[in-house]
C-alpha cells in the first residue's frame, strides 16, 4: 500500500465525485424532483455507502463539513436552484427526507451495532473491574475513540433502547432511520 493513501484524498476524491453527479442530476432538467431525487439517492448516497464503514465513523468535523458542502450542492441541483436563492438546506433535506452526513454515519454505525447486538451483550455481561455507574446502568466500556470498535461500543451505548425491540434486521433498520429523522441534532 501507498503510504500516502490517506483519508483525506478520499474524502477529496468523494467531494469531486458528488459535485460532477450534481452537474449530472441538473442536466435532467425534465425530470420531477421526486425523480432526480431518485437519482441523488443512487449517486450520492450510493457513492457515500459504499465502503462507508471504512471512512464515515472516523470522519473529523472540517471532513463532514466538505462532504455536506458537496451534498448540498447535489440537492440543490434535485430541486434545481441556485446558490442565489437563500435556502435553509436542513429544511430541504427535511423536505426531501434525506439524511445529513452525520445523520449517514450515524445510521451505518449503529445498523452495525445492531447486527452485533448479541456480541455486545455477552461482552456486558463478562464485564470485569469497578462497579461504576456506567456499569451499573448497563453501560459498555469503550477506550480511546481511535478504533472502529471503540466507536462501536460508545454508540452502542448512545442507541435508544426502543431501536432494539425489531425482531427483523430491515424494521430496526427502518426504526433507526425515522429516529435520526426525527432528531436531527442527535
Amino acid at each position: 500500500l501507498d503510504r500516502k493513501l490517506k483519508q483525506k484524498l478520499h474524502i477529496e476524491y468523494l467531494n469531486e465525485r458528488i459535485r460532477k453527479i450534481a452537474g449530472r442530476i441538473r442536466s435532467f432538467k425534465l425530470f420531477s424532483t421526486e425523480q432526480r431525487k431518485k437519482l441523488y439517492i443512487a449517486w450520492v448516497q450510493g457513492l457515500l455507502l459504499s465502503n462507508s464503514l471504512a471512512y464515515l465513523p472516523f470522519l473529523k468535523i472540517n471532513e463532514i463539513r466538505r462532504l455536506q458542502t458537496a451534498c448540498n450542492f447535489a440537492i440543490r441541483a434535485v430541486i434545481m436552484k441556485t446558490r442565489r436563492n437563500r435556502l435553509s438546506m436542513k429544511m430541504q433535506r427535511q423536505n426531501l427526507g434525506l439524511m445529513s452526513i452525520k445523520q449517514l454515519r450515524k445510521y451505518i454505525i449503529w445498523t452495525d451495532c445492531v447486527k452485533k447486538n448479541s456480541l455486545f451483550l455477552t461482552e456486558l455481561g463478562n464485564q470485569s473491574g469497578p462497579n461504576t455507574r456506567a456499569m451499573k446502568k448497563g453501560k459498555l466500556r469503550h477506550g480511546v475513540m481511535d478504533n472502529l470498535e471503540s466507536i462501536f461500543k460508545r454508540e452502542f451505548n448512545l442507541i435508544p433502547e426502543c431501536l432494539f425491540e425489531s425482531s427483523s434486521i430491515r424494521k430496526t433498520k427502518m426504526k433507526i432511520r425515522k429516529y435520526l429523522m426525527a432528531n436531527e441534532n442527535e
